[in-house]
């Protein structure tokens, strides 16, 4: 049954059954709210994370552009320690130091140390790669990755071979319980049936003795029953050593 209800916002609504905890169309634009704020709440962090990375970037290239503008040549002066000398430069255009040649004659031979030692590693290198020690090891190691390689193979060939195995046990032994259980089932059977020959034959057997020696129906009723228990412990016997 509906029940009338009022919303200063929205007017009288109906709400049926138990009440829902106010206005639907309040409860409507509340969850719409909720959902804008959320949205709003990404796109806000969407935007403050790019300015993050925008402000690093400015700040990286600021650096770098201020770095190159105080230190805008090839090597570093030796009285005010910035990267401002241009080759040969006589005088440092930042602190106006001049630059004796003795200054120049240092770096043309610590150029020329650096260039003699680049070339003898060089050589030594070229001499390693061309020497019978160099093939020497090139050959062992691809002998280890060879026998490496081998030997990751005959353990997955192991392993696979020990899975089919142990998978074939599995078949067996189910095969072996299932072939056992069968003849357990028909060895049940059996002496089930057997059983029941035993107890009927002695029921039979009891009444017939029963009838013939002592002529009477009482008598023939006792023979069943001794007939009977006797068959039946005949079958307990029989299904106990059998």
């Amino acid at each position: 049954m509906a029940t009338t209800h009022y919303c200063n916002i929205h007017g009288e609504y109906n709400v049926y059954g138990e009440s829902s905890g106010g206005c639907p169309a309040c409860q409507n634009a509340t969850e719409r709210s909720e959902n804008d704020n959320e949205k709003l709440l990404k796109k806000l962090s969407d935007i403050s994370d790019q300015t993050v990375d925008n402000e690093r970037v400015s700040r990286e290239a600021a650096e770098r552009i201020a770095y190159l503008s105080n230190n805008p040549g090839d090597y570093i002066c030796p009285t005010c320690k910035m990267r401002s000398l241009k080759n040969d430069a006589l005088r440092c255009p930042k602190c106006c130091a001049d630059v004796t040649l003795d200054f120049w004659k240092n770096i043309r031979s610590n150029e020329k140390l650096a260039e003699d030692q680049k070339r003898h590693i060089e050589e030594a290198r070229r001499k390693w790669l061309a020497s019978p020690e160099y093939a020497e090891t090139l050959r062992q190691a691809t002998e280890r990755k060879k026998l490496d390689f081998e030997a990751e193979a005959e353990r997955q060939r192991i392993a696979a071979d020990a899975e089919v195995e142990r998978r074939k046990l599995i078949v067996e032994a189910n095969v072996t319980r299932q072939v056992a259980q069968s003849k357990n089932d028909d060895r049940r059977k059996s002496l089930g049936k057997t059983r029941m020959r035993l107890l009927l034959g002695g029921g039979v057997a009891g009444n017939v003795i029963g009838f013939i020696i002592f002529h009477n129906p009482i008598a023939s009723v006792v023979g069943i029953i001794i007939g009977v228990a006797l068959g039946r412990y005949l079958g307990i016997r029989f299904y106990k050593y059998d």
